[in-house]
């Protein structure tokens, strides 16, 4: 019998791991909820099962995107999401970030994510 970890440990979440570069995704809804001990934004798609908890870069990102703070009228929006290096807790980590077209990375967006 082969597989992986996680054909039997799976996760509603999407990984890094999950991401191909410039994966390009239409947003179903955006809704608050419960993540560990914290309440976060997750971010749902039609074209795959696994949904995004968004950090504020990636929130911010979607404000710029849409034009709009409320979360509720995200939907209906393509996104593209690709992953980069980034430090989180001082350790360098691969993280998804949404892109926004001709927006280049600054160190200070990277550390937001803590």
């Amino acid at each position: 019998m082969t597989g992986t970890v996680d054909d039997y440990y799976p996760s509603d979440w999407l990984k890094s791991e999950d991401i191909r570069e410039n994966t390009e995704l239409t947003v179903t809804k955006v809704e608050p909820k419960k993540v560990g001990e914290d309440t976060r934004l997750v971010m749902s798609f039609e074209e795959i099962d696994k949904s995004l908890v968004l950090n504020k870069t990636n929130a911010n990102r979607m404000v710029e995107i849409t034009g709009t703070k409320s979360y509720s009228e995200w939907s209906g929006e393509v996104v593209t999401l690709y992953t980069i290096l980034t430090t989180y807790k001082k350790e360098e980590v691969k993280a998804i970030r949404i892109k926004v077209e001709d927006k280049k990375e600054t160190e200070e967006e990277k550390d937001e994510d803590e």
